[in-house]
């Protein structure tokens, strides 16, 4: 049985990779981009649906019950087949 906070741990490690990634594609964006408007349009809309994405994943998370384990075993096979 592997506990889910390791699921946790490892989906929290991945964000953070995440998160690195989109602040360097965030500042490249701002710093590279044409000079205008839609660069700050897209970049601020980039972030948005990022919040919203990462909050709609966290209140999923509140109704987890983390004390459970997942199982990866195949149940009880009966090899049995009624005719």
């Amino acid at each position: 049985m592997i506990p889910l906070p390791i699921f946790l741990a490892v989906w929290a490690f991945l964000l953070l990779i995440w998160l690195a990634f989109a602040a360097i594609s965030a500042l490249q964006m701002l710093r590279f981009g044409v000079s205008g408007h839609m660069v700050y349009v897209s970049t601020g809309l980039f972030m948005i649906v990022s919040f919203l994405v990462l909050s709609a994943t966290a209140l999923f998370f509140l109704t987890v019950d983390w004390s459970l384990g997942l199982e990866l075993s195949l149940p009880a096979f009966n090899a049995t087949i009624p005719l």
